[in-house]
């Protein structure tokens, strides 16, 4: 009984996790990768608050390719992080996601500009 059990249980279970695996975190909608990932704690629309205004990094950045590159960690930082130590925890995170999802989240961003 218990070896019919254990195949359809591991069955079970990646049945029901597999369409998670390595798929994109909020295929295509920037603005749920941003609040995934809690950006919206420091990082405002229009507004400096305890980081750079999304329209001033839009601004800066200018294109969403130069955002990507960024986001995958190809060219550095334009602006000058206040709370380094912090960014560079979500920098990680940033560089950990999908092409998709970092495109995403770099057409949310611009669309402050």
């Amino acid at each position: 009984m218990l070896k019919r059990l254990v195949p359809a249980v591991l069955f079970l279970v990646i049945a029901l996790m597999g369409p998670s695996l390595n798929q994109p975190l909020a295929a295509g909608n920037g603005e749920a990768v941003f609040e995934s990932l809690k950006c919206i704690s420091c990082h405002k629309p229009d507004q400096k608050t305890v980081a750079t205004a999304l329209a001033d990094i839009a601004k800066a950045y200018g294109s969403e390719d130069k955002l990507v590159r960024f986001f995958k960690g190809e060219s550095k930082m334009i602006l000058e992080s206040e709370k380094p130590g912090m960014m560079k925890g979500q920098m990680a995170k940033l560089s950990a996601l999908s092409d998709e999802d970092k495109a995403s989240l770099a057409q949310y961003i611009m669309s402050f500009k």
